[in-house]
Parts: structure tokens; sequence; C-alpha cells
């Protein structure tokens, strides 16, 4: 070969080598220099996302925590807690809220020096100890604190008065260290963690460290210089935050007042780090000042004078609190998110929340979400589709039919085991997949808030905490009713007496702080998004006249009405404290409730194909033209989901618990003694048959009875003891009960009583149902298999000749009604813009629809069988010669779901590909070269 030939074949290899480096350098993130990258980004997205009161300095917090409002000897008290397998803890070192009104000291083995602090989105506890005496304190951390570890202690206080604490009897699981293997002293004031509490961030002596808190080294590792070594004496109003990759950590340097250090906001990148004299230092960036073509923040907040509450709400995206347009005394307040990201994910709409927004009772629901163990009953007409087709966005639900707070959001969502019945933890899940196809129940459902970013969320959430299933159950056959459709004689009025209403109110009440805390976290997982929350319908009409199907007495009615007012006040002042929008639904479906004469938007009483507990789960929820009226109202309510959010209120409250409540005013007392009524939701099976052995568990978190005491079980309304139970060491009960034999078949509630660990009386319950025998549960001669209605006697009327007896047909009126509770339509699998490819849609008669879903544009259908299908758009649908009854009315919409891929790493790897083949061409050409010159 000659030279000249020689070095042809260097240069083309030599190119060829490069661009394949320089394309894998690029695809894992080696060059830097992407478009998020922080430290080189021009082109930065700057908003301010929520006005805060004027003149109100905002409440800084290094360490994120759930505000709360807690009612201590007549007064209402504010803190900030989080929730941990131990309980909840304060996150201002108080300590341990034992029940909703008191708050015990947590001790280590009773010394005075040590406070423990919940980390967000973690069940993990720190322990700070302060026996250093400055403000370098070492910290230690517990994996798995339990109730078990504690130890019940009385000081006295004087010869007159003693104080109740509780000490730990471990010492934590592991401390903080340097690099050299010493504990750790940092600046507790100036420390961070990520979300999920891997990473934490801190001041310390040394300099700024980082650590992975998930390394068994636990050590720390220096990026920066201290920050009281840089010459401030006093950073209390310092703010770290650290991303959840543990790339990137933010700074903001003022000093309290913000008199040392004007405001200012920095960001290091933790994986772009040097040696400086035999120091680790990582690179960094100025965000508030013009620098490398970005303008800087200061220039876009006026006169500011401090930032607060500096978070990560993504690897992406910054989010502060600004005090700015100072003015001697007065300033405005608002928060601000600053981000890299130059397009969002995508997302216009998402429903989330339980049953009414998911389309329990609307039918029509999503293949997946109504068969094997997902019973989410997602409905192709629930009001987030019907919203989000008039929108003209994106849009999707992860709704789940049954969902509570703790579905929403969770501490540690790596160990939630979703609403399916499969129970795998979500750390062994296909999360990227369940992301991508927006699967409900398998996920905490805020885990797609943080993926998608919505610009919109309508948000459904509260009455299954409250037990509303169980509390129909209770309603609509009281015990002891042989004939419960026949209301005149023989049916006993569910929560008839003052006490049976005051306990159940209180245990609304309670659930206000969850809720705060709900919609503080989705507020937090995506700033900019408007979070409408929806209140709850009414669903019958006082002094109407009721169906068959309805099995509410008079009394009754008025208390459903006057039940869901009271839910509706604690989710709208819950949401006025978390600076969401409330959308009032109360009178929605006036002329349309049950007991009126128009169109039903409500289902009666439902056998169904799925149970609310014992009764069928579209039971008296919203219909299709139920969520017709929602989605207008709704539509109205938010100026087309166009409503900005209000400015948090702080001191919003519960409302108080008094005589004036509609639901206590006319309530006849019984003279019992009150206690905490806690609705326990499946802590065991509901039908129950004589002389069975019955097995159930209650967490000790859930009912907060007391560790190793004993429990009373009963059954109500025949009142029958059953057992005396005994909780374990961290309140638990795990215990095999045997049915007592000659109980009423029907429904009834099972009451288990003791002391919570306040010493309070405690009354966990849930609704069962006594069923006369297993194949005839109801007890009437018909067996289950042939029996529409197997927990009530048939009325023996079939109105509309559906094969389903009217006093458990939910629609009975509407004939068609009944022949939607098995039809499911399959739903298109994620597609990527411009694909196409076919969707089937079979009807309840049989009728077949073959559409070809092409989401490269906006389609109207055609007029045959052929339909097209926009991504993130539903269209109509008919077949091309069907008649008028073969219309797919029932069948409105097909969803399509936008897939985007926020790092488009495949494109990446095909210019991977791309440059192997030029590499190969390239050599073919130099070997084909020195064949001609040799020959």
């Amino acid at each position: 070969m000659s030279i000249q030939v020689r070095r042809y074949a260097l240069v083309i290899v030599s190119c060829c080598l490069a661009v394949v480096l320089a394309v894998l350098w690029s695809a894992v993130g080696g060059a830097k220099s992407g478009q998020n990258d922080w430290l080189v980004a021009t082109s930065l997205r700057f908003q301010k996302i929520l006005d805060l009161p004027a003149n109100v300095q905002p409440a800084a917090r290094n360490l994120p925590c759930a505000s709360i409002t807690y009612r201590i000897s007549n007064n209402d008290v504010q803190d900030c807690v989080g929730n941990t397998m131990l309980g909840t803890l304060s996150a201002d070192g108080k300590g341990w809220y034992v029940d909703d009104t008191t708050v015990v000291p947590l001790k280590l083995n009773g010394g005075n020096s040590v406070n423990f602090f919940p980390l967000p989105s973690s069940q993990q506890i720190m322990a700070i100890d302060y026996a250093t005496g400055n403000n370098w304190n070492k910290v230690g951390f517990y994996a798995n604190l339990q109730r078990k570890d504690l130890a019940e202690k009385y000081i006295w206080r004087g010869w007159y008065a003693r104080e109740r604490q509780f000490w730990l009897t471990k010492t934590p699981d592991y401390v903080l260290r340097d690099a050299s293997g010493k504990d750790l002293l940092v600046n507790t004031g100036v420390m961070a963690v990520s979300a999920g509490a891997r990473w934490l961030v801190a001041d310390t002596p040394a300099g700024l460290v980082w650590a992975d808190l998930a390394d068994s080294a636990h050590r720390a590792t220096i990026f920066a210089s201290s920050l009281e070594a840089a010459g401030s004496s006093a950073l209390s109003g310092a703010q770290l935050a650290i991303s959840g990759d543990g790339q990137y950590v933010a700074l903001s340097r003022s000093s309290g007042g913000g008199t040392a250090f004007p405001a200012n906001l920095t960001v290091y990148d933790l994986k772009n780090c040097t040696t400086v004299n035999g120091q680790n230092r990582c690179a960094s960036r100025d965000l508030w000042n013009a620098n490398g073509g970005w303008q800087g923040a200061t220039a876009l907040i006026p006169k500011a004078a401090r930032l607060a509450n500096v978070r990560f709400a993504d690897n992406d995206t910054i989010r502060f609190d600004a005090v700015y347009n100072t003015n001697g005394n007065r300033f405005d307040v608002a928060t601000f998110v600053l981000t890299t990201a130059q397009t969002t994910n995508g997302m216009g709409l998402l429903g989330m929340g339980d049953s009414y927004i998911s389309g329990e009772g609307a039918y029509t629901y999503i293949k997946g979400t109504n068969s094997g163990g997902n019973h989410c009953h997602q409905s192709l007409v629930s009001y987030p589709f019907l919203l989000g087709a008039a929108s003209n966005a994106p849009y999707d639900s992860v709704a789940c039919s049954g969902a509570k707070t703790t579905d929403i959001y969770a501490n540690d969502s790596e160990i939630y085991k979703g609403q399916v019945t499969d129970r795998v933890e979500a750390r062994y899940r296909d999360k990227p997949a369940i992301l991508q196809q927006l699967a409900p129940g398998y996920l905490v459902q805020n885990k797609f808030v943080e993926q998608y970013k919505p610009e919109s969320i309508v948000l459904s959430i509260g009455g299954n905490d409250i037990g509303f299933g169980d509390i129909v159950s209770t309603c609509v056959a009281a015990v002891r009713v042989p004939s419960p459709f026949d209301l005149s004689s023989r049916h006993n009025t569910c929560f008839a007496s003052y006490e049976d209403r005051y306990e159940l109110v209180q245990a609304i009440k309670g659930k206000f702080n969850d809720l705060v805390a709900t919609y503080q976290d989705i507020r937090n997982s995506s700033p900019a998004t408007r979070i409408y929350v929806v209140g709850y319908p009414h669903i019958a009409q006082p002094g109407g006249s009721c169906g068959i199907n309805v099995l509410l007495d008079t009394s009754e009615v008025q208390f459903s009405e006057d039940l869901i007012d009271y839910l509706n006040n604690i989710i709208a002042q819950a949401a006025a404290k978390a600076g969401v929008r409330y959308a009032d639904m109360s009178h929605v479906f006036d002329g349309h409730k049950l007991c009126e004469s128009g169109e039903k938007a409500v289902n009666g009483l439902t056998a169904g194909d799925d149970t609310m507990g014992i009764l069928g789960s579209e039971s008296y929820h919203p219909n299709a033209y139920g969520h017709q009226l929602l989605a207008s109202a709704i539509w109205r309510a938010t100026s087309s989901l166009s409503v900005a959010m209000p400015a948090p209120q702080p001191n919003a409250s519960a409302p108080a618990v008094d005589d004036s409540l509609a639901l206590l005013r006319n309530a006849q007392k019984s003279g019992r003694k009150t206690m905490q009524a806690v609705h326990i939701d499946g802590f065991t099976k509901y039908v129950w048959i004589g002389g069975q052995q019955i097995t159930l568990h209650v967490d000790g978190l859930l009912s907060n009875f007391a560790m190793n005491s004993p429990i009373v079980a009963l059954i109500h309304s025949e009142v029958t003891h059953i057992a005396t139970l005994q909780t374990d060491a961290n309140g638990d009960i795990d215990a095999t009960l045997t049915v007592p034999a000659g109980l009423t078949p029907g429904f009834h509630t099972l009451h288990l009583q003791g002391k919570d660990m306040n010493g309070n009386d405690v009354n966990a319950w849930q609704a069962v149902y006594i069923a006369a025998s297993p194949t005839d549960y109801d007890g009437d001669g018909t067996a289950n298999a042939k029996d529409s209605c197997a927990y009530l006697t048939d009325s023996g009327v079939d109105s509309d000749q559906d094969g389903i007896d009217d006093v458990c047909d939910g629609e009975y009126i509407a004939a068609a009604a009944s022949t939607n509770s098995s039809a499911e339509v399959p739903v298109a699998p994620a597609l990527t813009s411009g694909t196409a490819m076919p969707i089937v849609v079979t009807t309840t008669g049989g009728t077949s629809l073959v559409a070809q879903g092409n989401t490269s544009g906006v389609t109207q259908p055609a007029a045959s069988s052929e339909v097209v299908v926009e991504t993130g758009h539903m269209l109509a649908m008919s077949a091309p010669d069907a008649t008028a009854d073969q219309q797919v009315s029932a069948h409105p919409a097909v969803k399509a779901l936008q897939a985007t891929v926020k790092n488009d790493k495949p494109k990446s790897w095909s210019l991977v590909l791309v440059a192997v083949v030029l590499l190969l061409a390239g050599l073919g050409a130099m070997i084909w070269r020195q064949r001609r010159v040799t020959s």
C-alpha cells in the first residue's frame, strides 16, 4: 500500500471514529452541552406562577413538609409535618403526633439533645444531635423506625405535674460521615434532601457537601466552600436544594432579611468537578445575573430582596418564592419557576382521583380497567375525557375507582402496592411502560404529574377516605330489614342519633390535613399546573319521590345531602389552604337527581359486576349523562380550564364542629359515650356466614390503637360481642374470629373498640354482610347464581324487562343502561405522532368498528368504517350502514395517548448506527482502492 493510500485510509478511519465518539459522548450526556444543562443553557424559561399574600414574608424551609392545622386546647395550631412508618412527626422537632390534638416529645433514650425530623417522600427519619452547642450538629438516620421501637415514659416536672414522653430504644441506623470516615458535623439549618430523600446537600465547616444516602458508606463529598467560611455568621435565610437525580444543587445565599446577601441564585453541577488546590470543586453558574446568553433572573424580578423555599420541581425546573418590589415595609411575594426545558411533555389535561371522576357508573370502561386484577373502572365518557376533547389539547386520566388520598401520593412511593390485586410494590414494576401508557392503579397518581407536567388537572378525592361505600351500605339497608325495599315499616334509619353523626363529622374533619397535603404535593410536583379540585354533587332530592332502587328513607336522603355539603366544605377549605382552585358541583344535578322526575344523572342501587364493599360499585355514582353535566359545569366554573390558581390561605382550617351544623342540628341524642370513629376499608372480608372462621388485619397507623392493648370486637346493630383481641407492639391487630351463628342476614357493621395512643376511646369500623347461606346470601330461596339481587330480597318487579329486579337496577327506566355494564372499549396503546394503527371498538350488540388511527393531524370521521383518530382527541364513530339504534352513542370516543421522550435517546443511538455505517463504508472504500492500486 502506498503512503498516499495509507494516509487516505487513516483520514477516513479517523473521521469516522471521531463521529462515533462524538455521538456516543452526546448520547450518554458526557459532553455536558445539551439544552437542558443548567451550566450552558442560554434560553431558560422563566414564569411567575402564583401571587402570594403581599407584605407577608414566606416561611422559608430547606426541608419540605406538609402544612397542617391541629386543634389543641381550643386553639388552631399551625405546624409542618411528615408521615413516616412511625406516624406523624413534626418537621419543627416538636415531637410525635399521637392523635389529631396531642403532640408528645420524642427522645433518644431520654436524652434532650436530639430532635427527630421526617424526610420528605420517604420513610426515613433524621435525628439531629444538638449536643455540640453551636451551629454544627451530628446527623443520623433511621431507615425503618416503628412504634415497637418506642417506650412510653412519664417525666416529673415538679411534684404537681409530669410530662408524657416516648423514648427510642435504638440508636440511628447510620450517621453521615466525611471522606475520612469521621462523623460529619453539619449546619442543619442549611441542609436539604432531594425528592425521595436519596440525595442530601448541606453546609459543613469543611465546605458544602453532598451525599448519596443510598450508598452504604454514607460519606459526604465536598463540592464548594463553606457558606459560613465565606464571611457570613448568620445564614438562617440560606436556601439549598438538590435535584432528584443528584446532579444539580441550587443555592440562594440570603441571610434572613437579605441585608448581608441580596437576592441571588447559583446552580452547581456535581458531575462537572475538578481538583483545585487539593480540594474538590464543582462547576457553577450564576443564574441571578446576566451571563452566557442568559439575561439573569434579576432582570425579571424587580427589586428582589430575598428568595425562599428553593426547590427542584424536577431535574430541569427550579421553583422558588421571591420577595420583590420592595419599598420600605411594603413588598410583593410570588412563586416563580425557572427551567431549562424548552418543551412540555405534551399533556394539556390530566384527570386524577376516585370513582366519581374515573367514570364508575358511566360504563364504557377502557379495556384493562374492568378485568383481571384492575377495577379502576375508567370510562371514556367520564368528564376528564369530555373536557379534554373540548380543550383541543392532549389529555388523559389516571383516576381509579376506590382511590384515597394515599393513592394520589404516598410518603414512600417505591413500596406502594397499587389498587390492583397483584399487590406488587412499585419498585418491581415496569414504571416507564406504566407512565408511558398512563395505566391507572399501579403507581401513585402523582407520578404521572411528575412525568407529564400537565397544563391543568381536574381532581376528585376524599369520598373513599371517609368510607363512602360503607356509609352507603349502612344506609340502604340498615340491619334487621327482611325487605329493605319496603321503607314504610321495616327500614331502620342509618346514623340516626346525634352521637352517630357527631363521630362521623369528626372523622370527616380529621381528613382535612390529608387533603391539604395531597393538594400541596401535586402543586410541588408541577408548580405551573392549574389544579381544579372538584366537589361532590348531591345525589338525591329531599322530599322527592324516590324509586324502588334508591333504598333511602326521607331522613337518609336529607342526611346524604348534609353529609355531602360538609365534606365539600372540608374540601373547599383544604383547597384554599393549599392554594388550588375549588369547583363547587353541589347543585349540578338539580332536576336530575334520584327522587326527581327529570332524566337521571345518578345511578340508584346497582348490582354491578364489581363491589363497593358489598353493593355494586356503580351504585349512587354519576351515569354518562351525569358526566356530561359535570363536564359542562366544570368548563364554565374554570373558564374553559383557564382560571388561575388562588394564593394559599395559610390560616384556613376545617370548619368547626358544633350543633349548628345541618348534620347535627335536628339529631336526637341517645346518651351513649362518643368515640373517635375511624373507618378502615377492607380489614376483613365483607361477606360473613355463621360459623365461618374470619381473619382480619388492622394497621396500627390507620387505627391509632395503643400498643399491646385490648380491643373488643362487636357486631351492630344487633349488638353482639365476638371476641376480645390484642394489639401487638406496633398497635397492629392480626386475628381470627368465628362468626356467631343466628345473626339476621343483611347489612351489619363490625366495630373494633379500644384505646388510642393518647388514652382516648377509638372505634374502628367496617360494613359487613351476614349471609343466610353460602349459596343464597339473602335467604330468599333463589340461588345466588340466578338471583339478580343476591344481597337484597327481590321486589318482584322488573319494569324494563332486562332480567334485573328493579330493587338493584341502577337505571331500570332506561332499558339500554343495563346492557352497558359489560361493554369495554379497547383503547389504542401509546402512539407516536404520525403513526397509523388499527383500533377496534366493539359495541354491546356485537357491531365491530375497525378504525385506522392516524395521529398526524385533525381529520373528521369519514362516512365509512374508517375513523381517523388524532392524538389526544376523541372523535365520534358510527358503522357504515348502522341504523339509528346501532349508532355508537355509548361509545363516542377512542383515546390515543401521546408518547413523548424527554431526552430523545433513540435518535442519538440512531446517529451511532449511521456513524458505524459510515465507518464500514470508509473501510470498504479503502480496501477497494488498495486492490486497485496493487492490481
